[in-house]
């Protein structure tokens, strides 16, 4: 088989909140809210380690416990940016990456290219001077259903259901802002 390369091209919302509140109290509201402390110990075993759907499905609704969405990682970029570069006034900034796997096998047994964006990640900024914090993410509606090759239509069932995603997601960012 001879090797290809395609580009399609999709414009993305990027949305950004503010909030006066330090990045210390938005950072343990998600904590909370994702269920970080649980779920970053028992979601690689629920994922990688079970063995049966039953098993998987009791594992995943015990750590979601009526959450939308569960921690799954995060990238800590102040720590490994103020080492390299020698300066410790680097604001603080961590990618947290985040989920429902239940919503993401929806989407990926569909078309696990899309794979690219699932699970969802959203960024916590700290503010230069300190007083104040910016959560930034990118609308799924516009990142999660690009299609493989130009002109290709996406199911409208499908959309719709990410469509949803963003709402919650809306939803829980919101909740992390208000004072």
């Amino acid at each position: 088989m001879s090797k290809s390369r395609s580009v399609v091209n999709y414009s993305c919302k990027r949305i950004t909140y503010h909030t006066p509140l330090p990045f210390a109290e938005v950072r343990a509201r998600l904590d909370r809210a994702l269920n970080k402390p649980d779920a970053s110990e028992q979601v690689p075993k629920v994922l990688y380690e079970t063995r049966t759907k039953a098993e998987f499905e009791s594992g995943l609704t015990g750590l979601l416990d009526g959450r939308d969405f569960i921690f799954l990682g995060e990238l800590v970029h102040h720590q490994w940016v103020r080492t390299y570069t020698e300066s410790p006034n680097i604001p603080q900034a961590v990618v947290y990456t985040f989920g429902n796997p239940f919503f993401g096998q929806s989407v990926l047994r569909r078309a696990m290219r899309m794979g690219l964006h699932v699970p969802e990640k959203l960024l916590l900024l700290e503010d230069m001077d300190g007083n104040g914090t910016t959560i930034i993410y990118d609308e799924p509606a516009d990142i999660i259903p690009v299609p493989a090759v130009e002109g290709q239509v996406i199911d409208e069932d499908l959309f719709r259901f990410i469509v949803g995603v963003g709402e919650k997601i809306q939803k829980l960012v919101e909740s992390l802002v208000a004072e």
